[in-house]
């Protein structure tokens, strides 16, 4: 291995420790959920199940190290810029016309809100319904919204298209 083989693999292993792929993508289960109802399994990040000593443990890869390996199982770990891809701004309910809002929440790093409602202009403020509104770190709120979506008939990963834009 020539010197600039080197410096350039112990750049990529530095970029690799300061990126953390599982604050970047849902947990297992929720992406196991997608993939139930049809979420695109390609490209990117991927959990992986290894049967490691007679036990079965989960881990991230990138697509580029699925082929060194055997795995149990291979699920699409998707990120949050994946995930958002799939949000309608807007969804249409029996009583409303509800739009997307997505926040921060003040006094967290961490931990963001995620909800459809409505926005009432004479009291400057939003109504929601418990039902679509989830709190948590980013990639496990968006990942639970799409499954509320899909589940619900707004968003069909298996035709590729948001419900609303149909």
């Amino acid at each position: 291995m020539s010197e600039l083989q080197k410096t350039l693999k112990i750049r990529q292993k530095g970029v690799m420790e300061m990126f953390n792929p599982e604050k970047e993508v849902p947990n297992l289960e929720l992406c196991k959920q997608l993939k139930e109802l049809g979420f695109p399994q390609g490209g990117g990040f991927y959990w992986v199940i290894e049967n490691i000593n007679g036990k079965e443990l989960p881990r991230i890869v990138y697509e580029s190290d699925i082929d060194n390996g055997e795995f149990i199982e291979i699920i699409k770990a998707p990120t949050v810029r994946e995930l958002c891809e799939w949000l309608p701004s807007n969804i249409s309910t029996d009583i409303s016309n509800c739009l997307l809002r997505i926040e921060k929440i003040i006094e967290s790093n961490e931990y963001w809100t995620i909800i459809y409602g409505e926005y009432d202009f004479e009291d400057e403020k939003w109504t929601n319904t418990e039902e679509c509104s989830f709190v948590g770190n980013l990639p496990m709120i968006v990942a639970k919204m799409l499954i509320w979506l899909a589940e619900n008939g707004y968003v069909n990963f298996k035709k590729g298209v948001k419900e609303n834009e149909a």
